[in-house]
């Protein structure tokens, strides 16, 4: 049988057999276009090595090569049939798909696809536009819709395909009058297929993503945007960074925020845990965090927008251009959601708190079903050579990242984020399928124009994936690319992997001490002495996978009492704090968040996901600690420098032992030097350290601005402690 069929150049054609069959020749194959007979001129069994790059391996599959003559393949909408004949019998047939050849030629010549901005519907007083790019549609069509539930639509009207360049294959159509609040879908045929699509460019979709929505952009803004402005820091270790999800942060019930479980809960102040401490958006502020890294608010599939108890983290993209419904007090409104989006955006602005997106780039809910895939084929998603999706995400799909469709698609949704809703960065979802190539003219795109932005992500896949370990955005790719990415093996060292019983460096486990070390500055190599730039990358203990810090300790250590679980927290923040990359804070680590032993909470609800704000009550004295070492990491620029050759400058000693180490930052004459040790023994330790007096800010009980104790000569250690200590500058 045959698996895919894909056209890889105008007169070759690529094809996957089961091996059962072997010694084919041109007499296997009967070929087709737009329903002419085409010579089949040679068949060749096409070496894996050739293919290994473009396809996920099967067991039990080769690939054939199969040239042709026909003069009808160079239009774009030329329909290819391929049958296969095994002893005068047709086995199989398929109809392939046209594989990046023509779009790639495009592409590479130099000619620009269209920027966001002429890709999305307008609307102005006197008419409405509508664009949709579709290369290889033979037919185009815009159905309109009374209802949102309507099934039918009311009314059909043709598109014009732009004669300008047949390449780049543009279909419009113009409408008098402004058709704001139109819903309407496309209706395109492609591929011998007719389908309904949502605008790929939707500015916004009806309940469930049934429809697209055309809206008036000029009505889209809440009182003062224009007002509103990016988070911009000198460096981006500057950052803090508090990962939380739209839901979880507001739905607590015994707080008194309005609208909980909405967009529009994050913009309220005022409101307080049972017993009075700060809760929601006052809470981020007096934490001191500089951004809220926010789980996917892309439109999503796995919920029904009207049911409030469905729940999901939203890792299963529908729409990219719209944000997710069931955030909104109102879904049926499509206005509504992105009126409380921009509230959101605006309300963590106006507190110097900038908007980081969680985003996932790397596959979609479901890839037939997708908008742009009967646009461009199915080769949109890699494939395995017997025809189906590869896996590399563990959800079922994977995009493929180098053909030129998605390169357009995630560029200029990315930067529509950026322009129309003012956020402020990108965490980007298993990163390392999406190839370097594409990664990088991405962010390098979005750097140029906009440097405040912070970009990290996943350096690592869901699964396996045909894409090539050298073209994956992994291992030292943040080296070749302005992007930070997540350090799990720091993560690793200090608590153990991340939902099993091992232990780490605070529970134990010494013999990581050196990757705990190495982590903090940003060492490359311990033997060579030499340094990365620290902003690439991102210094974490937990996130929203896996156990909750609180919970992961618990499960290392079960021996441990709850003062003692508290007092590897603190360590832990300590650790991450005061590191010189970028810090990195799960939402409710700073109060001992627990999902109760969940370690895959994505769509437990929120029994297992809300925010208990009654913890922070409990556990206040580690909010204070975290609050009190963020300030400090605020005050010593030393904690923060700008690249590896100033770390490398500032590295005045390291003094390592069993179970501890210590280390000394020697700034400029202005700026002071700066001691931070560990020691997690038994046993007390009388560490020598340089001369002076060193100030201490930090210790195991507690962190901030207020004198500890001054120490000269020796630093004494009791079992299981730490320090932070300060030696200001000599002033004349």
């Amino acid at each position: 049988m045959i698996g895919l069929a894909l056209l890889v150049q105008k007169h070759e054609l690529w094809v996957s057999v089961t091996n059962t069959y072997r010694d084919l020749s041109p007499d296997h194959f009967e070929l087709s276009v737009d329903h002419v007979g085409a010579k089949i001129e040679s068949v060749e069994r096409i070496d894996p090595s050739r293919w290994a790059r473009e396809f996920g391996w099967k067991e039990g599959w080769e690939l054939w090569s199969i040239r042709f003559s026909s003069s009808r393949v160079d239009t774009l909408t030329a329909n290819l049939r391929i049958s296969f004949l095994w002893n005068g019998h047709t086995v199989s047939q398929k109809t392939p798909a046209l594989f990046r050849t023509l779009l790639s030629d495009y592409h590479e010549a130099g000619t620009p696809f269209s920027s966001w901005e002429n890709c999305f519907p307008k609307c102005t007083e006197t008419e409405s536009q509508f664009r949709l790019w579709a290369p290889f549609a033979k037919k185009v069509s815009l159905l309109f819709y009374d209802r949102p539930e309507a099934l039918k639509p009311s009314w059909l009207l043709s598109m014009k395909r732009d004669t300008e360049d047949e390449l780049q294959g543009v279909w419009r159509l113009r409408v008098s009058g402004n058709l704001h609040g139109t819903i309407y879908k496309y209706l395109v045929e492609s591929g011998g297929a007719t389908h309904e699509i949502l605008d790929p460019f939707s500015i916004s979709v009806t309940t469930n993503s049934r429809h697209s929505v055309l809206l008036d952009r000029r009505y889209l803004d809440p009182p003062g945007w224009e007002t509103d402005s990016h988070v911009f820091l000198p460096k981006y270790n500057d950052a803090v960074i508090y990962e939380s999800h739209v839901r979880d942060f507001t739905v607590d019930p015994r707080t008194d925020l309005e609208a909980k479980g909405s967009y529009v809960a994050w913009t309220f102040g005022g409101s307080k845990t049972p017993e009075g401490h700060t809760a929601g958006l006052d809470h981020l502020v007096e934490l001191g965090i500089t951004h809220v890294h926010l789980l996917p608010v892309q439109d999503f599939a796995s919920v029904d927008d009207t049911h409030r108890a469905d729940y999901n983290w939203g890792y299963d993209p529908l729409c990219y251009t719209v944000p997710e419904g069931s955030y909104s007090l109102d879904p049926r409104d499509p206005a509504r959601r992105i009126l409380e989006m921009k509230q959101l955006v605006q309300a963590l602005h106006s507190r110097g708190i900038g908007v980081i997106m969680d985003v996932v780039y790397n596959h979609v809910w479901e890839p037939n079903g997708f908008s742009l895939t009967p646009l461009f084929s199915e080769a949109l998603f890699r494939l395995n050579i017997d025809g189906s999706f590869s896996n590399g995400s563990g959800c079922g799909n994977e995009f493929d990242t180098k053909h030129p469709a998605f390169q357009h698609y995630f560029s200029e949704t990315l930067r529509y984020w950026v322009e129309t809703y003012h956020v402020d960065g990108f965490r980007f979802d298993l990163m390392a399928l999406i190839d370097r190539g594409t990664m990088q003219s991405a962010i390098s795109g979005l750097r140029l124009k906009y440097p405040h932005l912070l970009l990290y992500g996943e350096p690592w896949t869901g699964g396996s994936t045909p894409l090539h370990p050298l073209e994956r955005s992994t291992g030292d790719f943040e080296k070749e690319a302005p992007i930070a990415v997540f350090n799990d093996r720091f993560r690793d060292a200090i608590k153990g992997y991340p939902d099993d019983e091992s232990t780490g460096f605070v529970t134990g486990r010494f013999d990581r001490l050196d990757e705990v070390l190495t982590g903090m500055l940003s060492m490359e190599s311990w033997e060579e002495k030499s340094y990365s730039d620290p902003w690439k990358t991102v210094m974490y203990d937990s996130c929203h996978d896996n156990l909750t810090l609180f919970d992961k300790l618990r499960k290392s250590r079960p021996d441990l009492s709850i003062p003692e679980l508290v007092t590897r927290v603190k360590l832990c923040h300590f650790l991450v704090a005061m590191s010189h990359g970028i810090p990195f804070f799960h939402s409710g680590e700073e109060f001992c968040r627990t999902k109760y032993g969940q370690s895959n909470s994505y769509q437990s609800g929120d029994l297992y996901n809300a925010i208990d704000w009654g913890r922070k009550d409990t556990f206040a004295e580690v909010f204070h600690y975290l609050r009190g070492l963020l300030v400090l990491r605020k005050t010593y620029e030393l904690l923060r420098p700008k690249s590896g050759k100033a770390i490398a400058r500032n590295v005045y000693s390291i003094e390592r032992w069993r179970d501890g180490f210590f280390y000394v930052l020697k700034g400029k004459k202005t700026e002071g030097w700066l001691l931070i040790g560990v020691h997690l023994g038994n046993s007390e330790r009388d560490q020598k350290i340089p001369d002076g007096e060193w100030e201490i800010y930090a210790n195991s009980l507690t962190a901030g601005t207020n004198l500890l104790g001054v120490a000269e000569g020796h630093l004494y250690f009791p079992p299981y402690s730490w320090f932070f200590a300060v030696k200001k500058p000599v002033t004349e």
